[in-house]
């Protein structure tokens, strides 16, 4: 049996603009995923540093 958890979560301008910044950046360096309308901010950002993190990850590991 799961348990939902309350999280507080507060949005302000300056918050909206570090996300639309970060958003962009994503979209620049190719993870289209940010683009998704349906998405949660969590989702877009999160997959997406996941994502960058695993691949250079591994490009590290083949270098060396």
């Amino acid at each position: 049996m799961g348990y939902l958890l309350q999280a507080e979560s507060r949005e302000d301008e300056e918050q909206n603009v570090k996300l639309s910044e970060t958003i962009d950046l994503l979209l620049a360096a190719g993870y289209f995923r940010a683009r998704i309308k349906g998405l949660s901010p969590f989702d877009k950002v999160g997959y997406d540093l996941h994502m960058s993190i695993s691949i250079s990850c591994s490009a590290i590991l083949i270098v060396l």
